[in-house]
C-alpha cells in the first residue's frame, strides 16, 4: 500500500530536509507555544499534511527500496520453498501416487534438491527451475 503512493523521485535528501524543518520548527518553540501550534488546524493542514507526510512517504519508499531483495533472490527463495513440497512444480495438481518413497528417483539431476511427481511436471517446470537450479545445488 505504501509503495503505491511512493514519490521516490522527490529525493531522500530533500525529503529529510523538509521533515527536519517541520519537526525543528515545533521543537524550538517554548512549551506553551508548542501546545498552541500543535492544536492549530492550520499547522496540521499545511505543515503536517502538505509537507511532513509527503517527505516521510518519500523516506519510507527509499528505505523499502534499499531493503527490497533482488528478483533473483526472490526466485531462489521461492524455489527453496517449493523444494519442500512433494512435487516442486507449483502448478501440479496431481495427487495420485505422490508419496515420499516414490519420489526418491525423481529428483532433479542438476541440483538434486527439487523433486517431481512425474516427468511431465519436471518438463513443465523446467523454464522456471532452470534459472535457480545451479544455485539450489550449491546451497
Amino acid at each position: 500500500m505504501l509503495m503505491a503512493h511512493c514519490p521516490c523521485e522527490a529525493g531522500t535528501a530533500a525529503a529529510l530536509k523538509v521533515a527536519r524543518k517541520v519537526v525543528d520548527s515545533v521543537q524550538q518553540l517554548p512549551a506553551p507555544r508548542q501546545r498552541k501550534q500543535l492544536s492549530s488546524p492550520a499547522f496540521w493542514q499545511v505543515n503536517v499534511r502538505q509537507q511532513l507526510l509527503p517527505a516521510l512517504r518519500s523516506l519510507a519508499c527509499a528505505v523499502l527500496a534499499a531493503k527490497a531483495p533482488a528478483p533473483e533472490e526472490v526466485q531462489l527463495r521461492v524455489a527453496r520453498a517449493l523444494a519442500t513440497r512433494v512435487c516442486a512444480n507449483p502448478s501440479c495438481l496431481n495427487l495420485r501416487g505422490c508419496c515420499e518413497a516414490r519420489l526418491r528417483s525423481r529428483r532433479c539431476s542438476g541440483c538434486g534438491v527439487d523433486r517431481y511427481c512425474s516427468r511431465e511436471c519436471q518438463v513443465a517446470d523446467f523454464g522456471v527451475h532452470s534459472k535457480v537450479c545451479q544455485q539450489l545445488g550449491s546451497s
